[in-house]
């Protein structure tokens, strides 16, 4: 996956993974296997590229996205439309909304989804140490104006509890409020965030040790065993509904074979239940993998290996991978590997 997102994946917490605590994964990877997807999946994915494009998944048709030039970042809203950062993380960041078509949303070098489904916080950098938040809907109306914020914060998902800032700490964006802070370990630091879920956040309790669930509600923490041995913890995605996180592990040189291991595993945050994905681990290309979900709770893979190009699909339940063959604009120098679904 994308070594370009920085900023973003300071809500990541990386560490080697202790084989003894590994619970999966045990065979090899090998390529990625499924069905052929035949069925009609009426999905449309927004894919990030120097200049951004539309992949209808069904057509495998691929069509740019017209007004947005200088490498972009895309953000998923609600699994049902995308926000575009051209010139990412930077004074020339500039940000779109697209539902349908493309809406100006003004300057801004980072976004994260407001809990509406409707609108983003946009971060925009002014000047040295001087950068504002404000709330925006997809159509280009102004729902907060701009009000100074930290610059060396940067924007994630935060769930239903607001907007993640760091790897440790969750604001209201409308007060600048902390409302989460990630508890201390027995050695005094803080646990990192790894995902927000309704309002339930993922943890890691120290590097490559077990996963706790803390449900901020009640206070329960559940720990969840480090699922897999391939490798690094990833870029998870949490579906729209907020039960389920997709987390994911990479290893970009796999002992025994010149290539790169992807695995995935979906926790359901209401039973701590762990299931390995289908057709994993596998063999791709990982600066050209990710995943998203659809607003019906389906998981979405956009990857490719050394021969293809392919979207998988996998709903809760299913056995199998669905996979289709795609053809899509060389990603060797994509900007970063991010997609959203926007129908």
């Amino acid at each position: 996956m994308s070594g370009t997102r920085v900023a973003l994946l300071a809500t990541v917490v990386v560490a080697a993974i202790p084989l003894a605590l590994a619970r999966g994964a045990s065979e090899p990877p090998r390529p990625l296997h499924g069905a052929r997807l035949e069925e009609r999946t009426g999905l449309r994915l927004a894919v990030a590229y120097v200049a951004p494009f539309l992949l209808d998944v069904d057509s495998r048709r691929v069509t740019r996205i017209r007004g947005i030039r200088n490498g972009t970042w895309v953000v998923g809203i609600g699994g049902r439309a995308a926000v575009v950062v051209a010139d990412p993380f930077s004074q020339r960041g500039r940000v779109y909304g697209f539902r349908g078509r493309l809406a100006r949303l003004g300057a801004g070098a980072e976004a994260a989804p407001g809990r509406d489904g409707t609108s983003v916080w946009v971060k925009r950098i002014i000047g040295h140490s001087r950068c504002t938040l404000r709330q925006v809907r997809l159509d280009g109306h102004l729902v907060r104006g701009p009000k100074p914020f930290r610059c060396a914060s940067s924007l994630a998902a935060g769930g239903s509890l607001g907007v993640q800032v760091s790897d440790t700490r969750i604001i209201d964006p409308r007060t600048g409020t902390t409302v989460f802070r990630s508890p201390r370990d027995r050695l005094g630091q803080r646990l990192g965030i790894l995902a927000v879920a309704g309002k339930s956040v993922l943890l890691q309790d120290g590097p490559g040790r077990p996963l706790v669930l803390l449900d901020t509600t009640s206070g329960v923490r559940r720990q969840i065993d480090w699922p897999s041995n391939i490798g690094q913890l990833d870029t998870p995605a949490v579906d729209v509904g907020g039960r389920r996180i997709a987390l994911s592990f990479a290893n970009p040189s796999w002992t025994g074979r010149a290539g790169q291991a992807f695995d995935a595993w979906v926790l359901d945050t209401r039973t701590s239940k762990l299931t390995h994905l289908p057709g994993m681990p596998a063999f791709v290309w990982l600066k050209w993998t990710n995943m998203a979900w659809t607003q019906g709770g389906r998981l979405v893979i956009l990857t490719r290996d050394e021969t293809r190009q392919m979207v998988a699909l996998w709903r809760p339940g299913h056995k199998r991978l669905g996979l289709k063959n795609v053809r899509l604009p060389n990603h060797d120098s994509a900007p970063s590997d991010t997609f959203a679904i926007v129908g």
